[in-house]
């Protein structure tokens, strides 16, 4: 394998290598964004669920009361009635504070995800770099002027291995 082909293989190794480093960060986000959503049904059902209790201790409160003064005005005397009446009617106000803050903290409750635009037009560059080379090659340059002659190649030829 050339060095070139290495270079090719190593590139593609990278490209992998940074693809896969999306996709666990696209994974983590996910489930962090799974979590929280998790979390905020959890705490929103809770306080619903907290409201719902509030209220129906106020039915029942109410309802009871009901039922004490039905109970007064079948078998109890119209003084019986009137302080009944009486009592119940000083605790009303208390009772209405308590609908009208249970009242105040509730909401209709929705939810949704807002996409984020994601651009992933490049992660990455494709570089070539090319350089010159120097070659080594066998002639040299004679400088006829000063007699100076270098032997670049020598062929020997053996006479006698032919004619035997």
């Amino acid at each position: 394998m050339t060095t070139f082909d290495e270079g090719v293989d190593i590139v593609l190794a990278d490209i992998k290598s940074q693809k896969d480093k999306i996709i666990r960060r696209l994974n983590d986000l996910e489930l962090q964004l799974q979590n929280e959503t998790h979390a905020t049904k959890k705490r929103l059902s809770l306080k619903m669920c907290d409201e719902a209790n509030e209220l129906s201790s106020i039915k029942s409160t109410v309802d009871n009361w009901k039922k004490i003064f039905e109970a007064c005005t079948l078998q109890g005397s119209d003084h019986q009635v009137v302080v009944k009446m009486e009592e119940i009617s000083s605790r009303i106000p208390q009772i209405e504070k308590d609908i009208s803050k249970v009242e105040r903290g509730l909401k209709d409750v929705s939810i949704s995800f807002k996409q984020e635009v994601i651009t992933l037009n490049c992660f990455g560059s494709l570089k070539v770099a090319g350089r010159s080379i120097q070659l080594e090659t066998g002639l040299k340059k004679i400088n006829f002027h000063s007699g100076c002659v270098n032997v670049v190649l020598t062929i020997g030829v053996d006479v006698n291995k032919g004619a035997g």
